[in-house]
């Protein structure tokens, strides 16, 4: 019996503000918050269920705890974070009218702003920790998938980035679950 995980959404968040104008300082813009609700950093491995399925020369992609998520998403870009969805991980909001984008990927890549790579200047102005408000992309991801009834009856389940860019809030189901900057 499969369990849906209605929506993972995802909302990758480059210095996103809730609010231009707030006197408050958001995660991203707090150092002493790089994460919420993280695991610990360790050594990328995957596991099994027993040795010989350890021993098995075959994929790690083929266990049947692993659930790759690349693929298509759907995807909205705004240049500034009061433009972004404000509520879209909820369960019932319409993503239908969103772009797809593959998953893993950059977005500028994919035709949404404009790649920066720089190693002599600045793309914004320093002023750490703040960060600017009227010129900074917020790209929101949106998918659903499936786990079995076994995973989340006998299991921790982990949903792992190989990379984020910035800073991601992460909701499952409507409900948020974490926040990380980096990958």
């Amino acid at each position: 019996m499969m369990s849906r995980f209605n929506y993972c959404t995802i909302t990758i968040l480059l210095f996103f503000s809730l609010n231009a104008s707030s006197q408050e300082r958001m995660e991203w813009e707090n150092p002493e918050i790089v994460e919420i609700n993280r695991e610990k950093p360790h050594a990328t491995f995957h596991r099994y269920s027993d040795k010989d399925q350890a021993v098995q020369e075959r994929s790690f992609k083929e266990l049947p705890a692993y659930l790759m998520l690349n693929g298509t998403w759907k995807f909205n870009y705004v240049k500034k974070p009061n433009d972004r969805p404000q509520y879209f991980y909820r369960e019932d909001y319409d993503v239908s009218g969103w772009a797809d984008i593959p998953v893993p990927s950059n977005w500028e890549l994919e035709g949404f702003g404009i790649p920066i790579y720089t190693n002599v200047t600045y793309p914004f102005p320093a002023n750490p920790p703040f960060i600017p408000h009227d010129d900074n992309p917020v790209g929101s991801y949106k998918r659903s998938f499936d786990v079995s009834e076994e995973w989340l009856n006998q299991k921790d389940v982990y949903l792992y980035f190989g990379g984020i860019r910035s800073a991601a809030y992460i909701w499952i189901n409507g409900q948020f679950v974490g926040y990380n900057e980096g990958s």
